[in-house]
């Protein structure tokens, strides 16, 4: 108190304020009121006639199953499971998933924190893992997998969900038979500087946190959507529509701000070469977010990899060129002998 009185009055000026502005910074988002979300409905009520839930882990896992093979052509020897990337969700391999699934079954769901998968407390975990975690994606695969009694699967995953894959087959390489990797966000993957990892954990940021989710439902949302793709003129309502289904479920942006708070960088780059399953790496040659430079990289340091740019493509191969991919895939699988030739008994 003695040393605050000798103070000159300007340093004590500033000193009041810089502890006013550190105060604000503690106290100020537990003031901060948090409006109820509106309009969203529980996972359950957005669902349509193709969509199923299991529960697995403790977790309601929203899923897709298609089977359109037809007698006399060539069938998957193990069944496909899609994986969305960030922001995505089954919804957007609504014409990829029919298409790929003329030769056999193939699978896709809502990874946690997205679509109509439940979004369950962070304490809730998955194989020991945290289910927003970048391992307890992979974990909540396997336990896709498990529910479903699926021993090996080849694995589809776009984006960061390219990143579970790979994570998947490191971690439970008898799960995965093969490896398709479409705009694979390793590189630069992660959660920024290191600094910004006890930021994101604090409790004044996790109050805050789903209020700042809350922004990619307006403007900034729609700009993410244009982003990923080569010709945003493409868009169709479609794809609109399958995008925004995200931030209509009850507790989307708790879940969105649950995938921030969990993320971290790739700690798997140095083991690429123990992925010894065949991988395609597919890339746009018009995405502006993970460069075709670095899928092709990617593809160089995987022992069994083929790569394939696509021209007209940008970030989300997958929805602005369904067709396209499902032949560069169904060529793929025939060419590594992952497709039963017609005739042939399982």
């Amino acid at each position: 108190m003695v040393l605050l009185e000798a103070m000159p009055f300007r340093i004590k000026v500033s000193l009041s304020i810089l502890l006013a502005f550190i105060a604000l910074l503690v106290i100020g988002p537990f003031l901060l009121p948090v409006s109820p979300l509106k309009d969203t409905q529980p996972e359950a009520d957005l669902a349509d006639s193709d969509s199923l839930f299991m529960n697995q882990d403790g977790i309601d896992i929203h899923y897709r199953d298609t089977d359109l093979h037809e007698a006399g052509g060539p069938e998957l020897e193990d069944p496909l499971v899609l994986l969305h990337g960030y922001l995505f969700n089954t919804d957007s391999f609504r014409d990829l998933q029919p298409a790929l699934a003329r030769n056999g079954r193939v699978l896709s769901f809502d990874r946690p924190g997205f679509g109509l998968t439940e979004r369950p407390e962070r304490t809730s975990l998955v194989g020991g893992h945290n289910p927003y975690s970048p391992e307890g994606h992979v974990e909540v695969t396997r336990a896709f997998l498990d529910g479903l009694d699926i021993g090996e699967a080849v694995v589809f995953g776009h984006s960061s969900g390219a990143v579970t894959a790979l994570e998947l087959a490191l971690t439970h390489p008898d799960r995965v038979s093969a490896l398709i990797l479409a705009a694979p966000a390793v590189s630069g993957a992660g959660s920024g500087p290191g600094w910004l990892q006890p930021v994101l954990k604090s409790p004044q940021m996790n109050r805050v946190g789903p209020l700042l989710m809350r922004q990619l439902a307006g403007d900034p949302g729609g700009g993410f959507l244009s982003a990923n793709w080569g010709d945003p003129e493409r868009i169709d309502d479609a794809a609109a529509e399958a995008f925004h289904r995200n931030f209509t479920v009850d507790g989307w942006d708790r879940g969105l701000w649950e995938i921030s708070r969990a993320s971290h960088d790739v700690t798997f780059l140095d083991r690429l070469g123990e992925i010894t399953q065949p991988v395609l790496v597919l890339s746009g040659a018009l995405d502006t977010i993970v460069p075709s430079e670095d899928s092709r990289e990617l593809a160089g340091r995987l022992p069994d990899a083929t790569y394939a740019l696509l021209d007209s493509c940008g970030h989300a191969i997958h929805e602005e060129c369904p067709d396209e991919t499902a032949e560069l895939v169904a060529d793929w699988l025939a060419d590594e002998n992952l497709l039963i030739p017609a005739g042939e008994a399982r």
